[in-house]
């Protein structure tokens, strides 16, 4: 061939062939990316030290589960030849090894999946980002056997030009992993997984029973609302705003007395309430006071009695913690303010783990309009209120008044000052955490 000569153009019935065969693998391909890329978005919703073990894990897993793909890939062009020379009963065997060659590469992977400390060493990573690592790898070790099994299928596939079927099946996986991933990850069941379930054919799954948790008040000075207050008196007001957010946690609130300040009626009524119920929540009463009765109600119910009485966060210092038997009991400050982010900042796991999920989360990132400080030394839950200023959301800070109801109503959400950290000035950026039960948008 001469230095002038021009390269010969590719025929058009070959580049219909090749299109016509390429297309499907290039879905597959898609669709087996879009598997990293999910987890890792999902896992960045539920936290970002679990965002940092996804990362990593996913960056051992491919460094180790390629090259093993890359063995079974080699299977494509001796397949191929096989096909093009009519030898079908050779590709038998040669499947048959490779199904056999499958299963060695996949006890290799699954011994460094379950023993990955040789990676972590090298990241260098947080010891709870080792855990989350660990966790991963040790749940992906598992299908690795399936994996490798489905490669050499889909080199046997695309050898014999047939790779539309691989593709079908990265597509149906792809289609269940998002429902099936928020089921694990989530524990809940929305539209999207029970429409996956049926088409499986699940037709009963085990679940969690929502819990019912008795919501009770405690003060002579507490009235209901269709009554004029006296003086002196208020409006139980606190039971409502403690229910509604109990409900988006996914408990059904069982709505209790009023206990008077009688000697033993916090106590007698916490009994009753629990007979029936997966826990308690009550309001007021958690101080240290003369007619603060919550501790000593609780102590009385038994093992495992107060676990805690009064926290290092503002609002909500007065806060208790404690337990009849397996039941969480808790105290929440009489304040409204302080009873309702106590409730969502620091009771929503406990809540969470009666219902067999993960308490839910929702943030949004904002620019302070305004500083923000908290208290030195303590954890603060400081409210602010969104605004939409057109090239991002402002956030502005709410003056910290504990005994107005109103204000979590008139909040959008509120943003944590841990006790380390420094006074956030204007122009920052931070995370808002919403209200689970309302707050304006």
């Amino acid at each position: 061939m001469s230095l002038d000569s021009k390269p010969t153009p590719l025929p058009a019935h070959l580049l219909r062939d090749l299109v016509k065969l390429g297309w499907p693998v290039f879905i597959a391909q898609i669709a087996v990316m879009a598997n990293g890329l999910i987890d890792t978005i999902m896992a960045g919703r539920y936290g970002t030290v679990d965002l940092a073990g996804v990362g990593i894990g996913n960056a051992i897993f491919f460094s180790v589960f390629g090259p093993l793909m890359g063995m079974q890939i080699a299977m494509t062009p001796i397949a191929a030849r096989l096909y093009g020379a009519g030898r079908f009963a050779d590709i038998g065997e040669k499947v048959r090894q490779g199904m056999w060659f499958s299963l060695v590469l996949a006890v290799v992977a699954f011994a460094v999946f379950r023993h990955p400390e040789p990676f972590l060493d090298l990241t260098q990573a947080a010891p709870e980002v080792r855990t989350r690592v660990r966790d991963y790898l040790g749940y992906i070790a598992w299908g690795i056997p399936p994996a490798l099994l489905f490669r050499l299928f889909y080199s046997y596939s695309t050898a014999v030009s047939r790779p539309r079927m691989v593709m079908v099946f990265n597509l149906v996986g792809l289609a269940f992993k998002v429902p099936l991933n928020w089921v694990f990850m989530y524990g809940n069941l929305g539209a999207p997984e029970l429409g996956a379930l049926a088409t499986l054919g699940v037709v009963a799954v085990p679940v969690y029973a929502r819990p019912r948790i008795a919501v009770l008040s405690s003060g002579d000075e507490i009235v209901a609302p269709d009554r004029t207050p006296a003086p002196a008196q208020i409006r139980d007001s606190n039971r409502y705003a403690i229910a509604a957010s109990l409900r988006a946690m996914g408990a059904e609130p069982v709505h209790g007395p009023t206990v008077s300040d009688e000697p033993g009626a916090l106590e007698a009524a916490l009994r009753e309430a629990l007979a029936t119920c997966d826990g308690a929540m009550l309001s007021g009463g958690s101080s240290v006071g003369e007619r603060d009765l919550t501790p000593g109600a609780i102590a009385a119910l038994g093992p495992a009695g107060v676990v805690v009485h009064g926290l290092r966060i503002k609002p909500g210092k007065p806060t208790v913690l404690g337990a009849s038997g397996a039941k969480p009991v808790i105290g929440l400050p009489g304040n409204p303010v302080s009873a309702l982010i106590v409730l969502e900042a620091i009771v929503a796991p406990i809540i969470a783990r009666l219902a067999g999920a993960v308490a839910a989360v929702e943030t949004i990132d904002a620019i302070l309009a305004a500083p923000l400080r908290g208290r030195p030394g303590w954890t603060n839950f400081i409210p602010v209120a969104l605004e939409d200023e057109g090239t991002h959301l402002a956030a502005h800070p709410l003056a910290l008044h504990s005994s107005l109801v109103s204000l979590p109503a008139r909040a959008s959400g509120y943003c944590e000052v841990g006790e380390d950290d420094a006074p956030l000035e204007a122009g920052t950026r931070v995370t808002v955490r919403r209200f689970l039960s309302g707050g304006l948008r």
